[in-house]
């Protein structure tokens, strides 16, 4: 991670996809499909990747709470590259993390308040 906003980190809808949580915000649309060479306008939907999140529960700047209370647990300062402060991380690790957290907030809003640092 360069230099970004923490709250930035898409890997972390990964894991709003594939967490099994009751109550999940589906975001519905169309989009155009090319079908024998005619377009042709197709409902879909994904699991609401906006900034409204992916659970009712989700409090606002999520991902960056999730970011930096694991950087905090895992002891990473990060370093600098140039002049963006830059941090290296396990993606696995980073998943594993907010799973665990992603689980619980989404049972108990409260959860994020005992479990994250603010951002």
């Amino acid at each position: 991670m360069l230099g970004s906003d923490h709250d930035t980190v898409t890997l972390l809808h990964y894991v709003e996809h594939v967490i099994d949580v009751a109550d999940k915000r589906i975001a519905r649309f169309k989009v155009p499909v090319d079908l024998n060479g005619t377009r042709t306008w197709r409902d879909m939907e994904e699991f609401d990747t906006s900034d409204a999140g992916a659970h009712p529960n989700w409090p606002p700047r999520l991902f960056a709470r999730i970011v930096d209370t694991y950087l905090e647990q895992t002891g990473n300062a990060g370093a600098h590259v140039g002049d963006a402060h830059a941090f290296l991380f396990s993606a696995r690790g980073l998943c594993d993390f907010a799973i665990g957290v992603m689980r619980a907030v989404a049972a108990d809003a409260a959860a994020a308040t005992r479990l994250l640092r603010l951002s």
